[in-house]
């Protein structure tokens, strides 16, 4: 059985992305002056999930004397992408909250502006999405050939607001101290970023830049970056002064909603998540030196082969381990792993997990961010 993958997904490609009359897409850049007396609350990948959004501004008593910086991919994947939209135009309409655009953003409008096939092959791939939201609240049901262009006009007159709401969301926002993005910077200088590094930058936090301001960015999950135990709390790297906050909601099996609190110099996050809570009754320690491998360092190297057993290298972090058959796939000619890991989760009675899902005796789960297993002897 597979752990903590990716949810079947297809890649969206940038060069989907509309392109300005210039030949290339316009870059919003938004200065800020914030006041460091107030508490900044910043939010990424709320992917369409609007309990959960809810919820997270609950936990952080979210109020009219916050800041509130989303920092892009307010909708798809998730059940109410409409919802979250009409919620984060009140909140900017209200004065204290900002938001950048992310990828899952901009294609959106970008789609009502391309060949009619991309509209359609689009909305046919990801039932859950903002698009579809709309063409269902105009009265369309699915969409396909003999419908597509009445209903892409009936949602341009009907939604026109929100369309006008994502198209001018900045790329960027910047203060006197941060600078704000979805997915990463290659330079400090921001006229030398493209769109693409703005929208679609992978693993913006394994560069080498050193950026004077603090980079806080959303995107790609910070799980991702981890080698030794899936962690899905914000993650920074203090080389680049650079802090990641997608917590892999709506993406993957364990993700959670992540917030990130400034407040007058000192930090820290809550999250919330759709997974069942459970509680435990018998201690368990952590297993030494771990590892996790995710989706972004999936490629593994077959060294032995017995029975429906593997023993592999895993190339990024040179570990040698055994995979059951199950973990294993083929992509593009290459051997890789599902999200996997070996760490048990270091847990004590009283505790409250959240439970993924139950395997052969032991439970995946997570607990205060942090996925493994526990022995089911343990609940």
């Amino acid at each position: 059985m597979r752990m903590g993958q990716n949810k079947p997904s297809v890649c969206w490609s940038a060069d989907k992305i509309e392109r300005g009359n210039a030949g290339e897409k316009r870059v919003y850049h938004q200065m800020l002056e914030l006041d460091e007396n107030q508490r900044i609350i910043l939010i990424s990948d709320i992917h369409g999930c609007r309990s959960l959004f809810h919820e997270l501004l609950a936990k952080c008593q979210f109020n009219d004397q916050d800041i509130l910086i989303l920092l892009g991919d307010l909708g798809e994947k998730g059940p109410d992408s409409l919802g979250v939209l009409h919620d984060v135009m009140e909140l900017c309409a209200a004065g204290n909250t900002y938001v950048v655009q992310g990828n899952c953003d901009c294609l959106v409008p970008s789609l009502m502006k391309q060949e009619l096939a991309d509209f359609i092959g689009y909305t046919q791939f990801r039932e859950a999405s903002l698009l579809n939201e709309m063409a269902h609240a105009c009265g369309y049901a699915a969409i396909d050939e003999t419908n597509a262009k009445a209903c892409r006009q009936a949602i341009a007159k009907r939604f026109a607001k929100e369309l006008a709401f994502i198209d001018n969301m900045p790329l960027i926002l910047e203060s006197e101290s941060m600078l704000l993005v979805h997915a990463g910077l290659r330079y400090e200088e921001i006229s030398r970023n493209t769109w693409e590094d703005f929208l679609t930058l992978p693993a913006f936090m394994e560069g080498h830049t050193a950026f004077k301001k603090h980079v806080y960015c959303g995107h790609w999950p910070t799980l991702n970056y981890h080698m030794d135990i899936a962690d899905c709390r914000p993650y920074t790297n203090a080389a680049m002064n650079v802090t990641g906050i997608d917590g892999g909601n709506g993406v993957k099996d364990e993700g959670q909603l992540n917030a990130l609190i400034l407040d007058q110099g000192k930090s820290y996050s809550v999250w919330v998540d759709s997974l069942p809570a459970a509680r435990i009754c018998k201690a368990q320690a952590a297993n030494p030196d771990p590892i996790f491998i995710s989706w972004a360092k999936r490629e593994v190297l077959l060294l032995q082969r017995q029975a429906d057993q593997c023993y592999c290298e895993h190339l990024a972090s040179k570990r040698k381990l055994w995979l059951s058959d199950a973990y294993l796939y083929e992509d593009e000619g290459k051997l890789c792993c599902y999200d996997y890991t070996d760490y048990r989760l270091n847990v004590l009675p009283g505790d409250t997990v959240k439970v993924i899902t139950k395997h052969d005796g032991f439970v995946y789960a997570k607990h205060n961010g942090l996925v493994g297993w526990i022995a089911e002897e343990c609940f």
